[in-house]
């Protein structure tokens, strides 16, 4: 078929044909290889494709329940094509944004994320501030599950969100939001673990013992925001308005809850490696140390570094 108003009266048709329950499983699976067909062989109607009501929204769930092995990975194949095109990006964040925050299917959540970070790469494609704000806050949602794929699959989305205009400042204000700060019990904490150290006394005797254990999904939330805030300091430190955000004494404080933690020892970890990135990257955030916790904290910080919990190298 040549003509596009021809075509895009049979995706019409084909995606109605998607909402209906009766469907067997075999005509399902026809429907969807007519619609992959289409949108590989002629992307000019990917649009007409689109325009249809939670279409994408609808192929997810076929990727991940079909009763046909064919059709899901149709389905999956299907999606993919729509997620290398920009024109795609407004109707791919209404159908599966709502995804992202219902996590009852795991399988549907991580096809969503992973299906909107494909298509967040590619050249051309653009969020409005409400968008990258909405997509952010979901993707940081997804911090608190107890899958490890949808934790990686929230931080890679919060990664791809900070290369939009904007996006940098949008996510770092979102990461920085989940920090609590540290009480004066936790300063003393490490204080005292600091005196450990210059006194050498044993692991097992330290204030701070090193103990690994399953966050709650809030404190977890935490402790994966740092390990972001590391991996992302030298790029908020480029942008002069993110580097004001993140060079902040209630950065300092959220990192030093994380550091003073006694049930986690992924929470001290990825507090630490945030806190030496900042100094890195941004010397100022010497002088907050300083005034927080005082030359001697600093001193050994500075020099022990990585090694500042006496467990070998940061994860």
């Amino acid at each position: 078929v040549q003509s596009k108003d021809l075509l895009a009266g049979g995706i019409t048709v084909l995606s109605d044909m998607l909402t209906v329950n009766a469907l067997s499983v075999v005509d399902l699976e026809l429907v969807v290889q007519l619609l992959c067909d289409i949108v590989c062989a002629r992307p000019d109607c990917i649009q007409a494709f689109l325009s249809h009501q939670s279409v994408t929204a609808i192929i997810t769930n076929q990727a991940v329940q079909s009763q046909s092995s064919r059709t899901r990975k149709l389905s999956e194949k299907l999606l993919h094509h729509l997620a290398l095109s920009a024109t795609a990006t407004p109707s791919l964040l209404r159908d599966l944004l709502p995804l992202l925050a219902n996590e009852d299917t795991v399988e549907a959540t991580l096809l969503a994320a992973r299906t909107l970070r494909a298509n967040f790469s590619v050249d051309g494609a653009e969020l409005s501030t409400n968008e990258l704000v909405s997509s952010a806050e979901l993707a940081l949602a997804l911090l608190k599950s107890p899958h490890f794929e949808v934790q990686h699959e929230g931080c890679e989305l919060l990664v791809e969100l900070c290369n939009f205009k904007g996006g940098r400042h949008v996510v770092a204000v979102r990461l920085l939001s989940t920090f609590t700060p540290a009480l004066a019990n936790h300063l003393a904490n490490l204080t005292a673990h600091v005196v450990d150290i210059l006194f050498a006394k044993s692991p097992s005797g330290s204030t701070i013992q090193m103990r690994r254990c399953m966050l709650p999904p809030e404190y977890q939330r935490h402790s994966l925001a740092a390990k972001l805030l590391a991996r992302l300091t030298m790029d908020f430190c480029e942008d002069p308005i993110t580097r004001d955000v993140v060079v902040q004494e209630s950065t300092l404080l959220g990192l030093l809850m994380l550091m003073a933690d006694k049930d986690s020892c992924n929470a001290r970890i990825h507090g630490l490696s945030a806190l030496l990135s900042l100094l890195e990257h941004a010397p100022e955030v010497k002088e907050l140390i300083r005034h927080r916790m005082g030359e001697l904290f600093l001193a050994e910080l500075t020099s022990r570094g990585e090694h500042f919990f006496n467990d070998g190298t940061l994860a």
